[in-house]
């Protein structure tokens, strides 16, 4: 099992360490879960199917302006959490963020730092006034 994972992250030498063909399909792995099992007693008791499982989208990396070429003036807005994750969300405890609202983009280091004062704020950045 840890050879044919180690063939599908790494195509470029599956052919020689692996023994995968080389004109094998390589399929990309991505490097953290993005799909976990769901809780079967929470499930068992809301009548769902137990081999459900919930999915997660990766942490977005941290925004930036639009060009590393302008200068922008950096705007953080934090809200409120939703009150249910979307159907594909970040992993916790940043499930009930959205990926962008019209305030800018999702922050993970700004929404933990604003959770050291409010346990459930989401922050988001975008960039304003860019000049060359």
């Amino acid at each position: 099992m840890i050879a044919q994972l180690a063939c599908l992250r790494r195509p470029a030498l599956a052919a020689l360490v692996c023994g995968c063909s080389a004109s094998a399909t390589f399929v990309t792995v991505p490097m953290s879960p993005v799909a976990v099992p769901a809780d079967a007693s929470a499930l068992a008791d809301q009548g769902a199917d137990a081999s459900a499982r919930t999915v997660f989208r990766p942490l977005p990396s941290e925004p930036t302006p639009p060009s590393p070429r302008l200068r922008c003036r950096r705007e953080v807005s934090c809200k409120p959490e939703e009150g249910a994750a979307p159907p594909v969300s970040f992993p916790p405890p940043f499930e009930r963020c959205g990926a962008e609202n019209g305030d800018g983009s999702f922050s993970p280091r700004e929404t933990r730092d604003a959770r050291r004062g409010d346990g459930h704020a989401c922050c988001y950045v975008a960039f304003a006034d860019c000049r060359t």
